[in-house]
């Protein structure tokens, strides 16, 4: 029942094109071993529900879609995780540890490989702070 009404959502098509067969029991056992504000950043990049213009503009809490980093693009998750040239020195750091063909929406946000490199990406541009306040880089683990 539950797994029908979520196929029936407006959003289903558009998270179904970057973490594909949801609900999958495996997904969300790997993403709950994150703590909470971990699992909700995803969650928002993932729905596109994330604290970035495009998004803030449509709910009426941002004056313009408009990227405030690089004043050129509307502030999509796909123009601030792999585009947004404000934020290449910290992009560069986060691709060193992907594979090539997961340097994208999709290998980002649904490969549990990455989602290191993504946070501490998301913790590096300091982008999410007015909602999440600080948020820590996750330490190598040696």
């Amino acid at each position: 029942m539950a797994t029908e009404l979520w196929r029936r959502s407006p959003r289903y098509q558009r998270t179904n094109q970057i973490v594909p067969d949801l609900p999958r029991a495996s997904y969300f056992k790997s993403i709950a071993r994150l703590p909470r504000k971990q699992t909700s950043i995803i969650t928002q990049l993932i729905t596109g529900h994330a604290p970035l213009n495009k998004h803030l503009h449509r709910i009426g809490k941002s004056a313009s879609p408009i990227c405030p980093s690089c004043h050129e693009h509307e502030e999509t998750v796909a123009h601030f995780l792999l585009y947004c040239p404000a934020h290449q020195a910290m992009r560069q750091l986060m691709m060193a540890d992907v594979l090539d063909e997961e340097r994208n929406l999709r290998g980002l946000l649904a490969t549990d490989g990455n989602r290191k490199q993504l946070l501490n990406f998301v913790a590096r541009t300091t982008r999410f702070r007015s909602v999440f306040g600080h948020i820590a880089e996750i330490p190598d683990q040696d």
